[in-house]
């Protein structure tokens, strides 16, 4: 009620950021006390920035097994700028890099996912680029 108080609706706070996603998250999670950065990320996502991505567990496991991101819990804001380096880096909108890196992981959407908490690395295409491949390696080497 604060919000509509101030801003006369929800959309009005909303287009007051004018599409800035850094102060916009700031301030919902400062509002919104049960609002992580994740969800705040994910929240601007679904009310249609193109120019975001939602560093869920699933888009944290791939980066971070890719060696992309230090630590899976890595903030999200890592998460975030890797996800922009690589649609800058294939010249593809940020958002359709995060659905294809979260159906990699979570399998929703396409027939099951590939980089799941327990992968199917002998489906993957970037095994050779992955830390959970290398320890796997490591463990059971190839052949045996």
């Amino acid at each position: 009620m604060q919000i509509v108080n101030e801003y006369g609706s929800f959309e009005n706070y909303l287009l007051s950021f004018k599409g800035k996603v850094e102060p916009l998250k700031e301030d919902m999670v400062k509002r919104f006390k049960w609002f992580s950065d994740t969800n705040a990320y994910a929240f601007q996502k679904y009310v249609g920035y193109a120019h975001i991505a939602k560093p869920d567990v699933h888009v944290r496991r791939i980066l971070w097994r890719l060696g992309l991101i230090k630590e899976e819990d890595a903030p999200a804001e890592d998460v975030l700028s890797v996800c922009r380096d690589i649609g800058e880096a294939v010249e593809e909108n940020l958002n359709v890099v995060d659905e294809v890196i979260w159906a990699y992981g979570s399998g929703v959407n396409v027939c099951r996912a590939i980089c799941a908490k327990k992968p199917r690395c002998e489906e993957c295409d970037l095994k050779e680029f992955c830390r959970y491949w290398r320890d796997l390696d490591i463990i059971m080497p190839a052949g045996e």
